[in-house]
Order: structure tokens, then sequence, then C-alpha cells
């Protein structure tokens, strides 16, 4: 999946690396009630050939997604490595921009230029409230990742 504005991590954690995968995994929440999902947190740990690779997934609402994908390899000297990026799928940018322009088409083909100006506005705002919530998810998906492996520092 092509990936905008990943943001990368790296530290190392003093626990095991299952200790890691475990911590991690209890970190999956299901949300209840009207707005459940912007409050689910997703999280997925498999096993690598160098160790355990993890992915955090949350819903910012009408399936836009912010995710964290990352690696806990083990260090020589019993602590854990953990490696990652928090991502924002291109597809989903691409779509608020594709819901822009057709905003604006449809405006222009009613030959409403005052409804043109007020739909580019309008539009402009609604893809500006969104990328900031999908940033915002994104760094509180990694901030969670630092706070859950007891991480020396924030991010």
């Amino acid at each position: 999946m092509v990936a905008f504005l990943e943001k990368h991590f790296e530290f190392t954690s003093p626990l095991s690396i299952e200790e890691c995968a475990v911590r991690l995994q209890a970190q999956s929440k299901r949300g209840s009630g009207w707005l459940a999902s912007r409050r689910d947190i997703l999280v997925h740990v498999s096993d690598d050939e160098n160790g355990k690779k993890f992915d955090l997934n949350r819903d910012v609402g009408k399936n836009l997604y912010a995710e964290v994908l990352g690696q806990l390899q083990k260090d020589g000297n019993g602590s854990v490595h953990v490696k990652g990026f928090g991502r924002i799928p291109l597809i989903f940018f691409l779509g608020l921009c594709w819901f822009f322009v057709w905003a604006c088409i449809i405006a222009y083909a009613m030959r409403a230029i005052p409804l043109l100006s007020a739909c580019v506005f309008l539009s402009s705002i609604f893809l500006l409230i969104f990328w900031a919530m999908i940033i915002k998810n994104r760094n509180n998906l990694i901030k969670l990742v630092y706070q859950t492996l007891d991480a020396n520092g924030e991010p």
C-alpha cells in the first residue's frame, strides 16, 4: 500500500520480546456507543524471521485509517529494539481530493458561481479537518507504542 506522510520511530525497550508482544496486544480494544469506531484500536502481532512484527490501526472516521507498522528485534543484551513508522494511506487523501474536485465541477456545471465559491471553501475546510484528525491519530498511535513498551522518552 502506498503511504503518505510517514513518521518513523526507533527506540530500545528493556522488556523481553514476548512481554512487548503481550503488552501491544493488550492495547487492542473495541469501542462502544455512537462513536465506537473512533475508539477502536486494532493490534496485530505476528512472528517474523527477525523477531516479531506489529501493526496498530485506528479508524479515524468514515473508514479513514491511521496506522503504525513496526518490528520487534532482540538486542544482544536482552532488550528489544523497536523500529517502525506511522503512516496515512495515500488512497484516503486522494479520495478526499477527488471529493473536492467533483464538488467544484458540479457547482460549476450548475452555473452557480456563489455556490462554487462556497463549495470550494467548505470542501477545503472538510479536507483540513479530516487531515488534522488523521495526523493526530497517527501521532497518538506512535505515542501509544512508546508508552506501552516503556520507552525512555517520548517521540
